[in-house]
Formats: structure tokens, C-alpha cells, sequence
């Protein structure tokens, strides 16, 4: 038959089983604890906590060394920039 995804000939049960499943894995409905606001928030929060620290630290691209800025400055416009990330994102 030309409709279905397999040669009932060539494939075994099994590989149907696993094809069958994938395909309903597709389908299945996103648990709702993924997409609650509280889950969400706690999200953006953490991931711009780790942004910042990130940052910092690692000062990536030798950035500390692009303007001659010290140590504090660098820290507010890193602060900044990740502030203005996370105001998009909530947006």
C-alpha cells in the first residue's frame, strides 16, 4: 500500500510499535507545570541571575578590555543589557 510508512513485507512488528509511538509522542499534551506563570518567572529570573554572574566572571570575548571602563562600570551595562533581555522576553 502507498499510503502507509511501511512494507508490511520488509519491517518487523517492532519497528512499527517504535514508529506508531513516536509519532504519538508528538501528540501528547505539554504538562501544564511547564507553562504556569509562577514556573515561567522563576525561569527568566534564574536564567538572567546566571547571565549576570556569567558574565562577570567570565568576561567573554575579552570585553573588559573593548572600552576602558573599570570593574564596576562593566557590571552595570552587563546589568543593563540582561535587564533590557529579560524586559523583551516579559514583553
Amino acid at each position: 500500500m502507498r499510503g502507509k510508512f511501511y512494507d508490511e513485507k520488509s519491517v518487523s512488528l517492532f519497528e512499527i510499535y517504535k514508529k506508531k509511538r513516536e509519532m504519538n509522542a508528538l501528540t501528547r499534551k505539554i504538562p501544564t507545570f511547564h507553562y504556569e506563570k509562577s514556573n515561567l518567572l522563576r525561569l527568566v529570573l534564574f536564567t538572567a541571575v546566571f547571565d549576570l554572574i556569567f558574565i562577570n566572571l567570565y568576561k567573554p570575548f575579552s570585553s573588559l578590555t573593548w572600552y576602558p571602563v573599570s570593574e564596576f562600570k562593566f557590571f552595570l551595562f552587563s546589568s543593563l543589557v540582561i535587564l533590557t533581555g529579560v524586559l523583551v522576553f516579559l514583553h
